[in-house]
């Protein structure tokens, strides 16, 4: 894959990982501000699951890294305007599938990496976002491809987990958009 640093942000040092635990991720998805249907926002904490189980880097929770096909910011700047945020520098991190370096966008929190993720599976999805989708828009990788079929199910297995775990009721005042509780 073609990785092309930004070069209209600051390059920034990895500094300490951050742990994100699946609580604290359904939380940041519900409190976000903008009214993105449940499905969208449970799929966007699915692919926080999947990208970066465990701890996180630079407030940036599902891997999101600078292609070289792009602005350098690894979408349009289009999608970033739809979303209302942009990342606000980078970190050179090792990419998962190849082992190699590669430009990781940083956020000024996890909140704002959240809303964009949010705002990408529900242009993505349509009316649902599932393993097809993720495999196709986020992963990158389409049906006959040697990862399509465990990456389908890997996240189908992954948002199962989530919608488990996600409290559909009222809280602090909140409640989820698309959620009939």
């Amino acid at each position: 894959m073609s990785y092309k640093a930004p070069t209209d942000l600051p390059q920034k040092t990895t500094g300490i990982w951050t742990p994100f635990p699946l609580t604290e991720r359904i939380r940041c998805a519900i409190y976000d501000v903008r009214a993105y249907p449940l499905w969208a926002k449970q799929a966007a904490v699915a692919i926080t699951l999947i990208e970066q189980p465990g701890k996180i880097p630079v407030n940036n929770p599902a891997g999101i890294m600078a292609f070289g096909f792009t602005d350098g910011w690894g979408w349009t700047k289009g999608a970033w305007v739809r979303a209302a945020v942009r990342p606000t520098c980078w970190a050179n991190l090792t990419e998962g599938l190849s082992g190699k370096l590669a430009p990781f966008l940083g956020f000024a929190s996890v909140k704002d990496s959240t809303q964009f993720i949010c705002q990408q599976c529900y242009e993505d999805g349509g009316d649902h976002y599932d393993g097809e989708a993720y495999a196709l828009h986020w992963f990158g990788v389409a049906p006959g491809h040697a990862l399509w079929a465990s990456s389908v199910a890997l996240f189908n297995r992954t948002l199962a987990r989530v919608v488990q775990a996600w409290p559909l009721k009222r809280e602090d005042g909140y409640r989820d958009a698309g959620a009939s509780a």
